[in-house]
Parts: C-alpha cells; structure tokens; sequence
C-alpha cells in the first residue's frame, strides 16, 4: 500500500459511515446495542470522533509520544466520549465530517518518503506510518459493521471500495506473522491465502491459470517457517477470501464456517485450512463473532 492509497482509503471509509449513519432515524441512535462493546449507535459514531480527535492530537510526526498514540489508535480508551453524550446526531455527523478532513489534510500534508518509509523492526522492514494508518481504516470499518448491526442494518451494507479493500488487505496481512502464526499448532503443510479486493468470486482458480487483478496472494508454510507472496512451495490448501470478510473474520465480526462462496472458499486441505481460519478470525472475548447477514 502506498500513501496515495491511504488517503483514498481514509476518505471513502468515512464517507461509507457516514452515509449509513446518516440514513438511521435518529431514534436508532439510542437503541441498546451489544456489538461495539455495548455501546449503541450515539456511542459507536463518537467513539469515531474521539478516535479522529487522539489522532490529530497526536501531531503523528512531532515525536515519540505522538508516534506511540498514533500506532495505538485503534485501542484508544474512550474516556473522551462523555462531551458527545449529549450531542444531536447532526451535530456527531458533522465532526465525523470534519475530522474526516482534517485527518486527510494531515496525511496528504506528510511528505511521501515520509510516510512510505521502511525502518527495520520485530516484523521485519515495515513502514510504520501505513501500518498505523491502515489499522485507522480497518478499525473504522469494524465499527460501522458494529453500528449496522446495531441498528439492524447489516444487510444493507455496500461492499468496501477498492481502496478500503486494498487497505484492508494490507493491514491484515501485515499483522499476521505476529498476531496469527504464533497460534498455529502445526508443523507441516502449505496453505495458500488469495485475497479479492472486491470479493467478486471468491472461488479457487486453476492450476496454473492468472489470478484476477488485483488479487493479492500469500502463503505460509510451516514445516520451514516461511510466510509471505514469495513462498513457492505447492499448496496443500487453498484459502480464497473476500477482503472485507477477512477483515471482518480477523475483528471477530464474523465466523468463517458462516460465509457464503462468494466470501470466502477452501480447496484442498480443509483440515490444514481449518486451522489457519480459526487462527485468523479468533472472535473477541467480550462478544464474540456474528454470522453473516442473510442477502
């Protein structure tokens, strides 16, 4: 992913929220709601605020506070929600709309060898400042899966745009190696990961035919500890997924088991697959995850 990317990404997720916030009556607001952490929709939509708020704070470039809030706004507390408490609707979708901006002036603003930069660390050479920006976007999009099932709207979601899907992707697999592999309990096979930006056919391609555009493709192998779109070992498995739905099953929204073909298929190994699956989309502790809405 590169910065150009990011921006667009940032962008289009928030005009996605907010045109589905916009569209609930204000008295869906209110209802009780036990995705989100229990927050209702008043509390989700501003938790998004107060999340855009740390994150301007922050200045991101100012220096080491400000780059450690950045890279932990996506489990910043919300003890800033009680100011938004008695806010109108209207008035929390105009400073989503605001700091929607705002945050993409800033990014724009960052040099591009700035935010494209690679520094060696636990992970390996990594860009710090688009990993933290891609957990902005894929926290966001969460949350409004949150808010739509809250206010019982999940069947009326858009599917992400190709830079949010791209985004998505990204940020998943960039946590994989250190969130996800160090669970898998396995010691043999290959299981290879194809990821759909729009989840158009998420059905395994042949043996040696082209990928379709846009596909971005990782494998792991785990007899030699090797992961990545470089790994050329032949698969035992063949996971090809959605990007939003893996987005979704790695934020514990969805269980993997309940998703239509289109979102997601397994071919091969299903047993091998299995165990990745599960590694991958480990539901939260406090609600854990929801089937797929009914088309």
């Amino acid at each position: 992913m590169r910065k150009a990317t990011a921006v667009a990404a940032l962008h289009r997720q928030r005009l996605a929220t907010i045109s589905l916030l916009a569209s609930l009556p204000d008295a869906a607001w209110e209802c009780p709601g036990e995705a989100g952490d229990g927050l209702n929709v008043h509390g989700l939509a501003a938790h998004l605020v107060v999340a855009d708020e740390a994150l301007l704070v922050s200045r991101w470039l100012s220096g080491r506070e400000g780059a450690r809030r950045l890279a932990n706004v996506i489990g910043w507390h919300d003890g800033g929600l009680a100011p938004w408490s008695s806010a109108s609707p209207g008035e929390v979708l105009a400073a989503l709309a605001r700091n929607g901006d705002r945050v993409a002036a800033m990014v724009r603003a960052t040099p591009s060898a700035a935010v494209n930069l690679r520094a060696p660390g636990a992970q390996g050479r990594r860009s710090f400042l688009l990993q933290a920006l891609g957990r902005r976007v894929l926290h966001e999009f969460a949350h409004r899966d949150d808010i739509a099932v809250v206010a019982s709207a999940a069947g009326d979601l858009e599917a992400p745009s190709r830079p949010v899907a791209d985004a998505l992707a990204f940020t998943v697999l960039q946590q994989l190696p250190v969130e996800v592999l160090p669970t898998v309990a396995v010691d043999s096979g290959v299981v290879r990961l194809a990821i759909d930006p729009m989840g158009a056919d998420a059905r395994p391609p042949p043996l040696r035919s082209a990928a379709p555009p846009g596909r971005r493709t990782w494998s792991f192998d785990f007899a030699r500890k090797q992961y990545g779109p470089r790994v050329s070992a032949r698969p035992d498995a063949t996971i090809v997924v959605a990007a939003d739905a893996l987005a979704l099953l790695h934020t514990g929204r969805r269980c993997w088991r309940a998703l239509a073909p289109a979102q997601l298929s397994v071919a091969g190994d299903t047993a091998l697959a299995a165990v990745l699956l599960d590694a991958v989309a480990a539901p939260r502790p406090a609600s854990g995850c929801r089937t797929a809405p009914a088309a």
